[in-house]
Formats: C-alpha cells, sequence, structure tokens
C-alpha cells in the first residue's frame, strides 16, 4: 500500500480493502495458491485487483483486458468507468478493441502507423474514416439502437 510507511505494518482497514477486492475480482478460491500456479486471465485479474487496493488517482494500463474472458473485460471496463465517474479517477489505458474503446472511454488517442497522432473525444475520433485509416482495411458499421459498432468486412 503506498500509504504505509517504510517497515509499517499493515492495518485491519488494509486486509479489508484486500478482501473486498478479493471478492470482487472472483479470486477467492485462489487466495492461498501460488500466483505461478494461476491461468493467464487469473493472474491478470490478480494484478488488477492488487492495484486497486492501491486506490491511485491515476492508473496507467498496458492491455487491462488481455488474457481475460469475455466477462471479465465487461466487468473490468464497468468497474474502470463507475472509478471515474463516481471517485474520480483518471484511467490511462491501451486498448485494441475498437467497440470497448466508444463504449467505455470518454476520449481517445489513435496513434497513426506513420505516426499521424488523432486526439479527442470518443464520438468524433473513432468514426469508419479514422478507423479505416488506421488499420489500413474496410470496415463495417452496424448501427443498434444509439451504439455504433465495428467490424471488419470480409465480405467480398
Amino acid at each position: 500500500f503506498p500509504h504505509v510507511k517504510f517497515w509499517g505494518h499493515y492495518q485491519s482497514i488494509d486486509h479489508g480493502i484486500c478482501q473486498k477486492n478479493i471478492q470482487l475480482f472472483e479470486l477467492a478460491e485462489f487466495k492461498d495458491r501460488n500466483i505461478q500456479t494461476l491461468s493467464g486471465g487469473e493472474r491478470k485479474r490478480a494484478s488488477l485487483a492488487q492495484l486497486m487496493t492501491q486506490n491511485a488517482d491515476l492508473m496507467v494500463l498496458d492491455e487491462p483486458l488481455n488474457h481475460l474472458d469475455l466477462k471479465h473485460q465487461v466487468f473490468i471496463l464497468k468497474h474502470l468507468k463507475m472509478l471515474c465517474r463516481e471517485q474520480e479517477k483518471c484511467v490511462l489505458m491501451t486498448l485494441h478493441d475498437i467497440n470497448f474503446a466508444r463504449h467505455f472511454c470518454d476520449k481517445v488517442l489513435l496513434l497513426g502507423p506513420s505516426g499521424e497522432i488523432n486526439l479527442g473525444l470518443t464520438k468524433d475520433i473513432l468514426i469508419k474514416e479514422n478507423i479505416e485509416a488506421l488499420v489500413n482495411y474496410p470496415m463495417l458499421k452496424i448501427q443498434q439502437s444509439d451504439q455504433s459498432y465495428y467490424f471488419p468486412s470480409i465480405a467480398g
């Protein structure tokens, strides 16, 4: 914990925070196992739970969804969004899933293959033309109610 002094001891509140995150990230069955025996997704959830115990105002995450199944990917993104909205946390992360970025991110930064930069509100930046230029591949846009989803066009 960043708030524990050098040579300090954990207090009951620290243990409570750990237990809360063990439950929240569905890790109770693994708490007594060596981390080396966990799967990639279980390790990722453990590292994210460990991060949450830090209660940092700024979190920088490199591919936080890597190795996670779909259920846990959505959970992580919903949890991070809730932290931003309700606790005014700031999350900076890399994502490769355009549809998750469109739904969960307020702002995006696209780094093009030739060094071009496109930064702004998600709704303004993650549009078909920008996505196609970024991935150098035609995309299919599907509209569902007020949400747009993008997929690689495999027709033809």
